[in-house]
């Protein structure tokens, strides 16, 4: 009998471990997927974030693209009147018979750096204008 009651007992015993094995391993499932949703999140989390900081970045170029284009647009449009008024001075030398040849090819010279003046804000122009495309924001 006893050894009937230890049979039992021990039957009792493998089926109740079986049952608590089983559970244990449904925890550590459970436990894994939850360990891997939180790994999803996170990782989305910081995918949102990287994003946002990308646009945010491409803002700021952008506002900064768009400010250098007005700068230079100002500055191309004073070295035009600039050259337009050294052209009118350098005419009235010219007319009036007075100025040397000295002072004639510095006021050429002047004209001269003048206009290279004008080509690199045209460069700059075309610059930046290329810049604010790319920073431009993509319709879909």
């Amino acid at each position: 009998m006893k050894n009937n009651v230890f049979v039992l007992f021990l039957f009792g015993m493998s089926i109740l471990s079986n049952g608590l094995i089983a559970q244990g391993k449904d925890d550590k499932v459970a436990d894994a997927h939850e360990k891997n949703e939180l790994k999803l999140d996170a990782k989305s989390e910081k995918q949102l974030l990287k994003d946002e900081k990308a646009e945010l970045k491409r803002i700021k170029n952008f506002e900064a693209s768009l400010k250098n284009y007005d700068n230079a647009l100002n500055k191309k449009h004073d070295a035009e009147v600039k050259l337009a008024k050294q052209n009118l001075k350098y005419e009235k030398a010219v007319l009036k018979g007075k100025a040397d040849d000295a002072a004639l090819a510095k006021l050429l010279l002047d004209i001269k750096k003048t206009e290279i003046a004008i080509k690199q804000a045209d460069g700059d122009l075309d610059r930046y204008q290329r810049d604010i495309e790319r920073y431009r924001k993509i319709e879909d």
